[in-house]
């Protein structure tokens, strides 16, 4: 049993390695004023994964005991489940409200030049591969489409880019991402004049290849900065998460 950031008693299990998972995925996620819930991409998100051989046997029964499997948006370390909270609860806001909090993101990441209008924001979705253009490439965190953006978000929170992607696995997901939007982008959608990847983590580190794709701009940014923006519709309860997941995450 844990507390979750509104001091609601949630049951827990605990790793070999001492990482806290929840029993149901669901207490894991912000979820204040989303309606219906669970939505279609909190739903996506509940494959099973194979690492049940992580727990003891007593852990390994609560860990399963919602949904008769373990998914990785269950782990207290889950990027989905804050990527969700932070930028899945705004997104199924009243589109002024969308708009407001889209502006002033754009304004955290040195973007006063991107139009925040008629904003569209999605979670998990994938687009053609960059080199072969073949369906269902590397899926991109978060994203957010406005009258003149297109933004890429990959969101990390313990682990580190992945660098074996691509055909001859010499890419990155920043790259792989980036190598999209210049080659295609301006010929799906030739009203989008800013084409920018971000490179969201724990620390704001710096992406080390800014200039791998001349054309798209490469930002960086960390998580306190995104979750201490007061015009999120959710903005107390999403800093309280973000505190309580620091705290508890191993």
């Amino acid at each position: 049993m844990i507390r979750d950031w509104n001091g609601r008693d949630i049951p827990s299990a605990t790793s070999k390695g001492g990482v806290i998972v929840f029993v149901d995925p669901l207490d894991n996620l912000i979820s204040t004023n989303i309606h219906p819930w669970p939505t279609h991409e909190v739903i996506k998100k509940h494959d099973q994964n194979s690492r049940l051989s992580d727990f003891d046997d007593e852990n390994r029964v609560l860990a399963t005991k919602k949904l008769g499997y373990s998914c990785y948006l269950q782990s207290i370390n889950s990027e989905d489940a804050l990527t969700w909270s932070v930028f899945g609860t705004v997104s199924y806001h009243d589109a002024q409200t969308k708009t407001v909090w889209v502006n002033d993101f754009f304004n955290l990441l040195g973007l006063s030049n991107c139009s925040p209008k008629h904003p569209s924001i999605f979670l998990w979705r994938r687009f053609p591969h960059a080199e072969t253009l073949v369906p269902g490439g590397s899926e991109v965190d978060f994203g957010i489409i406005t009258e003149d953006t297109i933004l890429f978000g990959e969101a990390k929170w313990k682990s580190g880019l992945d660098t074996k992607q691509g055909i001859n696995k010499d890419k990155d997901q920043i790259q792989m991402r980036a190598e999209f939007l210049e080659k295609y982008i301006q010929k799906i959608s030739p009203n989008t004049k800013n084409k920018i990847v971000l490179y969201l983590t724990l620390s704001g580190e710096p992406y080390p290849h800014l200039d791998s794709c001349p054309n798209v701009l490469i930002k960086n940014c960390k998580w306190d900065d995104v979750c201490d923006l007061k015009s999120h519709p959710l903005s107390e309860e999403v800093k309280l998460y973000l505190m309580w997941k620091k705290q508890h995450s191993g």
